[in-house]
């Protein structure tokens, strides 16, 4: 899966540079263009792709090229315009002039709608407590099921939180089997 995704990458900004597009240095799924004399942007995650532009009238031609490039009968190419976007898991609402708001209600209740677990409906004003760093040494491993699901819901929560303070980051990193090396990294020994 890994493989195909990176063959997609490589083709989809190999075609974004033969028509021009210059991909950022900072971030490789970022790729800008001048066109009118004001920047055209691309920014991409997959196949998830957001075209922006002073003038949205700009989207009309590389909207043409990506439907006529990757578009199929059984599968076109899907595209929404408007001021109002869900990109990656964020509600992007464009209708104030100048202004961009970013939700992530959705994708927060649908993290805590998939959650297998009751999770008791209790509230606390920390996620972290005396016990964070300390293991239960009556507790079992994780079933095959507990550790496939925690593999695919942890990417989604550190994606939701990860411009949260250290203090809430902190106890979700608890989990992850690195964690000794990552608090290395933030400078936390």
């Amino acid at each position: 899966m890994l493989e195909s995704a990176l063959l997609f990458y490589k083709k989809f900004r190999a075609d974004l540079e033969e028509i021009g597009y210059e991909i950022n240095p900072y971030d490789m799924c970022v790729a800008n263009k001048i066109i009118n004399g004001k920047q055209h942007t691309v920014t991409w995650h997959v196949d998830d792709l957001k075209f922006s532009h002073e003038d949205p009238k700009v989207n009309d031609k590389p909207t043409k090229w990506l439907e006529d490039k990757y578009g199929r009968k059984e599968h076109p190419v899907k595209f929404v315009r408007g001021p109002r976007h869900d990109y990656l898991g964020m509600t992007l609402d464009y209708s104030v002039k100048g202004e961009v708001k970013i939700d992530m209600v959705k994708y927060v209740k649908s993290m805590v709608n998939d959650f297998p677990e009751d999770l008791g409906g209790k509230s606390c004003s920390t996620p972290a407590n005396e016990n964070l760093f300390k293991l239960n040494p009556r507790s079992g491993k994780l079933s095959q099921a507990k550790k496939e699901f925690f593999t695919l819901w942890w990417p989604r929560d550190y994606f939701s939180q990860k411009d949260l303070v250290l203090t809430l980051l902190l106890p979700l990193l608890s989990c992850v089997q690195g964690l000794k090396i990552l608090l290395r990294k933030i400078g936390i020994n």
